[in-house]
């Protein structure tokens, strides 16, 4: 029996903050309030503040699960065919469960200190810690875990930290054996026997597939647990994904694998944070007797405090980052005899000299730019043929496919950098998005002055990549004029080279290929406007490829000429979608 649960509609937090804003709007607003009115699904009253926070959200989606029917009529309820209405309840059950925002015990609505930090801050990862490590079981925000008896109290924070201290990494699949757990103190050891006798167990199998981690998974449930239901064991694998996307938005977690073997870990960058947190931050339960009192509490921010938020600790935290990054530079310069013109004294002399909270961070924020340009040049420089970078380049490009990371738009972006950098050959790739300290993706490009995502530079050429998650309608009206603009002012600025877009989506819509192949053709805007759609899918076979082989960027290039090329021998764009597949097949039997 699952004793406490995880919310798993959305399973993506970027999705949940996304709809807080449709909930914001209506911020003070009856959410109980009835009109009269009865929907024409079961003569079910009608709540008109949950229709329009639903109907304007749905505007907004790509795949709607309204009808295509006017405001004022979906508000009418007469054309209903299921409950609509349920969709708006999940929601508003979600914000109260992360404390982003909540309907009070007089059926208004509002939206909480971190509900709106989080909506307008940069600091997203670290408010949305907080919450999580407030988070607690038995839940008055939602009702989850009424199995936990009155003296316990879990806490699914003080458990993953514990069992990431305990174990360095936990599989997808041992962290659903804590919604077994009643105590997150109490029942620690013989959860953590569980999990050790799992692990053992997959790790004496020749090949780990999920269905006989599975079936050991239940067979340990079973042993410490009693639990035996077959049928619910899903339920705790969805959970989980939906706990793990949580845990990835903070920016302190990283995974690796796929599916349920994926593996959680600390990130790198954030290790003297999770040791403060082991060894400083205390686990308190709320006393509030109410959800209104609760609610108050989980939703401020100022409710917990994170041990760097104190000055000196976030002194120690600055000094260990910079002992770590002149380490750093000394092995850096061992390794590949270079000269790194960075040296660390000048920040020391900063941090020696620096009292205020808002100065540290500040200080903080300047070395952190530093150590992500040294870990950039490395990654350009020295590391970007190495066999298990391009291994994970490739599985990042499976689980964009598949949809098992959250931020995909982002990984999307951040990737297909990383594969060009990764590539043989003189080069130059030049990204317009910012990244973490790990290279991991922090923003995406800016979208002004008509800047593209990234651009490269190979001798006489120049590609200009573009990457979308959006499909049908919205791909071709968001995306295509932006990629066409971005390739064009490439074309004007740059005369004398080969210039060639490369638009790469899960999909491409018949209009924007249609688009793209009219622009390869003909000079609509003076000149003919090269750009090539690839699927993901595509684009990760031609650079896989590119890396087993050890071909080299230029090839890259030419092979996106030859789909160029192709479209001004054939009249129909259906025709040259097709095309393209087998050009790829052709250009890779060249290097066989």
């Amino acid at each position: 029996m699952i004793n406490w649960g995880w919310r798993t509609k959305p399973r993506s937090i970027l999705k949940t903050i996304e709809w807080l804003k449709f909930f914001k709007k209506f911020e003070g607003e009856k959410w109980d309030e009835t009109n009269g009115e009865v929907s024409a699904f079961k003569n079910k009253p009608i709540h008109p503040i949950r229709r329009k926070y639903y109907y304007y959200l749905q505007q907004e989606e790509e795949y709607k699960t309204i009808p295509d029917i006017s405001y004022y009529d979906y508000l009418s309820g007469k054309y209903d065919k299921t409950e609509t209405e349920s969709n708006a309840r999940q929601d508003k059950t979600t914000f109260e469960f992360f404390g982003l925002g909540y309907v009070d015990s007089n059926g208004i609505i509002k939206i909480t200190d971190a509900g709106n930090k989080i909506l307008s801050s940069d600091a997203k990862g670290e408010f949305f810690l907080k919450q999580l490590l407030k988070m607690n079981y038995p839940s008055l925000s939602t009702g989850y875990g009424r199995n936990i008896p009155n003296n316990h109290v879990v806490f699914p924070m003080e458990i993953l930290l514990n069992l990431l201290n305990d174990l360095k990494f936990i599989y997808r699949f041992e962290l659903s054996f804590s919604y077994l757990c009643l105590d997150s103190k109490k029942e620690y050891s013989k959860l953590l026997k569980a999990i050790k006798e799992f692990r053992k167990r997959i790790n004496a199998l020749d090949v780990k597939k999920e269905s006989m981690c599975k079936k050991i998974f239940l067979e340990v449930s079973k042993k410490y647990y009693n639990m035996s239901d077959k049928n619910k064991v899903n339920s705790f694998f969805t959970i989980s994904d939906a706990f793990c996307r949580a845990l990835e938005f903070t920016g302190f977690f990283s995974t690796s694998g796929r599916g349920d073997l994926k593996k959680i870990r600390v990130s790198k960058t954030h290790i003297d944070e999770f040791n403060m947190l082991i060894n400083k931050y205390e686990f308190v339960k709320s006393m509030a007797t109410t959800k209104d009192e609760y609610m108050e509490w989980f939703g401020n921010l100022s409710s917990t405090t994170l041990p760097w938020e104190k000055e000196n600790e976030q002194i120690s935290l600055i000094r260990n980052k910079l002992n770590l990054f002149s380490e750093n530079i000394k092995k850096i310069s061992d390794k590949y005899k270079v000269t790194i013109p960075l040296k660390t004294e000048i920040y020391e002399k900063k941090l020696n000299n620096t009292h205020s909270m808002s100065e540290l961070k500040i200080l903080e924020q300047n070395i952190v730019k530093s150590i992500t340009t040294l870990n950039e040049e490395v990654f350009i420089k020295y590391l970007y043929n190495d066999s298990e970078i391009r291994r994970t380049i490739i599985e990042k490009f499976d689980e964009i496919i598949d949809g098992t990371t959250d931020d995909r738009a982002l990984w999307l972006e951040n990737n297909t950098w990383k594969s060009l950098v990764s590539l043989d050959g003189v080069k130059e790739v030049k990204r317009n998005f910012s990244i973490e300290e790990d290279l991991s993706p922090k923003y995406y490009a800016p979208g002004v002055g008509n800047t593209p995502d990234m651009e490269m530079v190979i001798n006489n050429s120049i590609l200009v990549p573009e990457v979308s998650l959006m499909s049908g309608k919205k791909q071709w009206e968001h995306e295509g004029s932006s990629v066409v603009d971005h390739v064009i002012k490439f074309i004007n600025n740059n005369k004398e080279k080969n210039v060639i877009g490369m638009f790469i989506a899960q999909k491409i819509y018949s209009r924007t290929l249609w688009q793209f192949f009219i622009l390869n053709k003909t000079s609509w805007v003076g000149t003919k406007v090269p750009i090539v759609p690839l699927t993901i899918e595509q684009y990760k076979s031609i650079i896989s490829f590119m890396y087993d082989k050890n071909i080299e960027a230029e090839e890259l290039v030419n092979l996106l000429n030859k789909v160029h090329e192709s479209s001004l021998k054939i009249e129909d764009y259906n025709v040259w979608e097709n095309d393209i597949s087998s050009i790829i097949t052709n250009w890779k039997s060249n290097f066989a």
